[in-house]
């Protein structure tokens, strides 16, 4: 059986929009008037879940929130190199990679006007990450050994092992360093951002849920850097009304999926693309608990050769994205694009698997499916797929309830968008880690963990890659998950407000800093 036609619902990835209130023409004689009050909307789908950055999420459109509020420790190039944040210099000070050494920059304050940024500041956030347990703080606290302050500007951050994605992660969530006043005032960082980026949040004429205003930090050390005087983000849920907003010229910048690419290309937009967020199945009843059939490797390699990726690609996403057998991400150093060979559609193979298994006449499991909106055609065309070799794949939505461990435990499989990032910290959290809700039933194999711990500790870059590579390999052939899809992050915009929009690998939408104005 190969796809022909699947039922269509609005699928998106996530949604990011950013525009104007007052729109960005042609110079005046009065343009530094215009310069200084110039705004800038942002359209987000759904309101921060925390402007405390160790309990914040790093998903598509979160940072957004975050970023205008929390100057990170350094940055992220869109190639993937990292520069200058608050810290000026940085990198490891030995060849084992066990301590990394920053040099912060000098009479940096934060948004009160009156604390310092020093190294001790730095430190004390640092050391939070082994008291505050957030959705993305183990992936530095499992290393982390310890962070000193030998002088006010020096910060040292030893490690108990190696962690490759330091960089990454310091450049997010866990280099956005919050004031310590804050802190020991016990602040409702949750809603009270205390940062040192460019701007603060305006609570006078922030209505929690629909609409958040920023101001310019009048105390941010490079007051040039960004053109905008207000930033304005507004709760959007209907990606038709970005849409129109973007066609009418109130919007400057877009972002969504691959459903609204010819719409915006045929409205004289621009579109900025970034394969990005693996789709997949996984299938975490590794043990038969649920359905004994999935503990048998070969049951679920047949899984994977039942499923015809380029159909659902073209289906599905419309073409935009590119066919994988893996989980980690075209970014990452685990991505071999070699292994996207390894399962080709081949029903014929697939049902032969399941004969020798034992299970000729197929069998059933059942997935959960979070955001049925989103995923809700993927899940049906795989189910087809399956369904032609005899496996029944039962799809048990459940829109609105919490994606945790024990609700996992219910099913043998969940519908799920990965952006990963890095392969050291996303190979702990897609199945290294027993009990998370990628790996519910608590799924160890001693083969993956010395293959992680190996390519972790090589000090060669090249040897590293090697190294998670070969762990790549062995998860597609032990074929833990049913991958099919990198799904293209998409940003739309218009060329006579922007001069460029780019992402950064493994980011699902334009980072704030990276934004530029082409009225600049």
């Amino acid at each position: 059986m190969r796809l022909s036609l699947i039922s269509r619902r609005s699928l998106m990835v996530a949604a990011l929009l950013l525009g104007t209130t007052a729109l960005v023409a042609c110079k005046t004689e009065d343009t530094a008037s215009a310069d200084e009050n110039r705004t800038i909307t942002v359209g987000v789908q759904r309101p921060p879940n925390s402007y405390d950055p160790l309990l914040s999420v790093w998903g598509g459109q979160y940072q957004m929130y975050l970023l205008p509020v929390y100057e990170p420790l350094i940055r992220q190039n869109t190639d993937g190199t990292y520069g200058p944040g608050l810290a000026v210099e940085f990198g490891y000070s030995d060849e084992a990679r066990r301590e990394y050494t920053l040099t912060l920059r000098e009479g940096v304050v934060f948004s009160d006007g009156t604390t310092p940024v020093t190294a001790d500041a730095v430190k004390q956030n640092l050391d939070r990450l082994l008291t505050v347990s957030g959705p993305q703080t183990r992936e530095l606290s499992d290393s982390l050994a310890g962070v000193t302050a030998p002088d006010a500007r020096t910060v040292v951050i030893s490690l108990n092992q190696a962690n490759p994605d330091l960089e990454r992660i310091i450049s997010q969530l866990s280099g956005m360093i919050v004031n310590p006043a804050a802190l020991a005032e016990g602040s409702d960082l949750a809603t009270n951002p205390a940062g040192a980026g460019p701007y603060v949040l305006d609570a006078a004429n922030t209505i929690v849920n629909d609409t958040y205003v920023y101001t310019k930090n009048p105390h941010y050390y490079d007051q040039d850097a960004y053109p905008y005087a207000t930033i304005t983000m507004k709760v959007y849920g209907d990606q038709n009304a970005m849409l129109t907003a973007l066609q009418s010229g109130v919007a400057q910048l877009g972002y969504g999926g691959p459903d609204n690419v010819e719409v915006a290309r045929r409205a004289g937009l621009q579109v900025a693309e970034q394969p990005t967020n693996v789709f997949h199945i996984v299938l975490h009843d590794r043990d038969g608990a649920l359905a004994p059939a999935l503990a048998d490797q070969r049951v679920r390699q047949a899984l994977n050769f039942a499923v015809d990726r380029e159909a659902i690609l073209a289906s599905v996403y419309r073409g935009e994205g590119a066919l994988t057998t893996q989980i980690f991400g075209p970014n990452t150093e685990a991505y071999d694009a070699a292994l996207n060979d390894l399962y080709p559609y081949d029903p014929d193979r697939a049902r032969a698997l399941l004969r020798d298994a034992g299970y000729p006449d197929g069998f059933t499991f059942s997935v959960a499916m979070f955001f049925p909106q989103r995923d809700g055609d993927y899940a049906q065309a795989i189910a087809a797929y399956l369904a032609d070799i005899g496996v029944t794949m039962q799809i048990n939505s459940l829109a609105g309830t919490t994606s945790d461990p024990s609700i996992m435990r219910q099913n043998g499989g969940f519908v799920n968008g990965f952006g990963g990032q890095g392969a050291f910290t996303d190979s702990k959290t897609l199945f290294l880690s027993p009990g998370t809700i990628f790996n519910a039933f608590g799924s160890v194999d001693p083969e993956l963990n010395a293959l992680w711990e190996a390519a972790a500790n090589q000090t060669s870059d090249a040897a590293r890659q090697q190294g998670f590579r070969d762990l790549g390999r062995a998860v597609v052939e032990k074929a833990w998950f049913l991958p099919t899809t990198v799904v293209n992050a998409v940003a739309y915009y218009r060329e006579d407000a922007l001069s460029d929009v780019t992402f950064t690998p493994g980011v699902t939408v334009p980072l704030f800093y990276e934004l530029r104005n082409k009225a600049e």
